[in-house]
């Protein structure tokens, strides 16, 4: 028997261990001497290089999808969160993980575990805020404490 799991080789007549390839990323190959990969990593997980399952969890072949993204089947790697969402919870595998940043707090960086910081002083933010200043406190309001919706002044 010539290779081993973790490895395939597409190409007949190759007998020797060298011949292999590591098995893709986004793949896993859980056999000795397999001509392609086994399958798809699984949903929510991160398939990176010889992967010999479908849920990898050692951190070198691949990994639970880390928090700020998601990663459908087949991932190599994660899908980040966009703009003005978050996702804080790992083993995520749809779009749909991804939160909308919420009011008072803006997301400004993609692959965000949580809100980027409170809105900046003069601004607030409905949600959803991609950047700290979603919008201006108007005349005769007052910047709330946190900064989610303007008051008027009393």
């Amino acid at each position: 028997t010539w290779g081993v799991p973790g490895t395939f080789s597409n190409t007949s007549g190759r007998f020797a261990l060298e011949d292999c390839l590591p098995c893709t990323g986004g793949y896993y190959c859980d056999k000795a001497a397999a001509w392609q990969p086994t399958g798809p990593c699984a949903a929510g997980y991160a398939c990176y290089s010889r992967a010999t399952i479908s849920t990898p969890l050692d951190g070198v072949t691949g990994e639970t999808c880390p928090r700020g993204g998601y990663c459908p089947p087949g991932t190599y790697l994660p899908t980040p969160c966009p703009l003005g969402t978050f996702n804080n919870v790992t083993g995520s595998s749809t779009f749909q993980d991804c939160v909308e940043c919420s009011p008072g707090y803006y997301c400004g960086a993609s692959r965000s575990a949580g809100p980027t910081g409170p809105c900046a002083a003069g601004y607030y933010c409905v949600g959803g805020a991609s950047e700290p200043r979603q919008a201006v406190t108007p005349a005769g309001y007052s910047p709330p404490e946190s900064p989610a919706a303007p008051t008027p002044f009393q």
